[in-house]
């Protein structure tokens, strides 16, 4: 049977990341509504997929690193180099379950969930950046030419 039962404190989290998604589908713009649908997907699928190993686990986790990545670079917005480099640093921590024996892996996954909450903190941010920030106005792609 699947135990749902969470802590305050679980709950507490859950509902700071539904919020500060929903906020960001919401009032940003369309760079800050494709990272909010990846960071949604990934919350929600991170769970099931680890189920199956660390390998699903790590690859839904570097499938939003690169959506991250790729947003950064063709948008100019400062939280999605502090997202894509976060969600670096969860990427990485994938990589214990395959070096040391799964009972040790606890401050890994404490890594994952302090970096998560950063990272809502920074979609909270990138509400404000997207609306109010001069150089984020314009929706569109930058081209990148030199």
């Amino acid at each position: 049977m699947l135990d749902l039962s969470l802590t305050f404190a679980q709950y507490g989290a859950f509902a700071v990341s539904v919020i500060a998604l929903a906020m960001l589908l919401a009032a940003g713009r369309t760079a800050e509504r494709v990272a909010a649908a990846t960071l949604i997907v990934l919350m929600f699928a991170s769970p099931f997929l680890a189920r199956e190993g660390p390998v699903a686990h790590a690859l839904v986790s570097g499938s939003a690193l690169a959506i991250l990545v790729f947003l950064a670079l063709c948008y100019e917005r400062w939280w999605l180099i502090g997202a894509a480099g976060l969600q670096l640093v969860v990427f990485s921590t994938h990589f214990a379950p395959l070096v040391v024996q799964q009972e040790q892996i606890w401050g890994a996954v404490t890594l994952r969930i302090v970096i998560w909450q950063a990272l809502m903190a920074l979609c909270l941010f990138a509400i404000g950046e997207s609306r109010w920030a001069s150089y984020a106005k314009s929706d569109r792609l930058k081209a990148r030419t030199e």
